[in-house]
């Protein structure tokens, strides 16, 4: 079930719980990602390296010469991937929308403590603005993340 800021201040609460943790789930994979696809591209460049280095003495046979260049032409396909793909990017900008969405659940638990018997309704100024400005959460991080998301009272 998808959460949204209509309703009363519990469920604004309940959402804005669920979108803090949900950038910061996805943030946490594209840190993963970035991490595991550069030590791939170290290990292949390195490999490429060593291949050229060992072969400047002597003269390489046929194989060796297009495993190496094989390898030289995967290393630079991975590392400009790399660059495009861009998951150290896409990790700021969803750790971004996860401090945002942790400073309005903040403000929520502040409300709900201080008027605990109000139900006012979504919308307030700036919840709009954060959604529109996040990153999209794909459905299943989204649905992870709500069960992980505390039980409104």
């Amino acid at each position: 079930m998808k959460w949204t800021f209509e309703g009363n201040a519990e469920n604004c609460f309940q959402y804005s719980a669920i979108m803090s943790n949900a950038p910061y789930d996805l943030a946490e994979i594209y840190r993963r990602r970035h991490r595991n696809f550069g030590v791939i591209v170290v290990i292949v460049t390195a490999v490429v390296g060593t291949a050229v280095f060992a072969s400047l003495g002597q003269l390489p046979d046929l194989r060796i010469q297009l495993g190496t260049g094989l390898l030289s032409l995967c290393a630079a396909v991975l590392s400009a991937l790399q660059t495009f793909l861009g998951f150290s990017e896409l990790q700021t900008q969803h750790k971004r929308a996860g401090d945002g969405y942790s400073i309005s659940r903040r403000n929520f638990e502040f409300l709900m403590m201080k008027y605990p018997t109000t139900n006012g309704v979504a919308g307030e100024p700036g919840t709009s603005e954060l959604d529109r400005a996040s990153p999209t959460i794909p459905d299943k991080i989204y649905d992870a993340a709500a069960a992980k998301a505390p039980v409104s009272k």
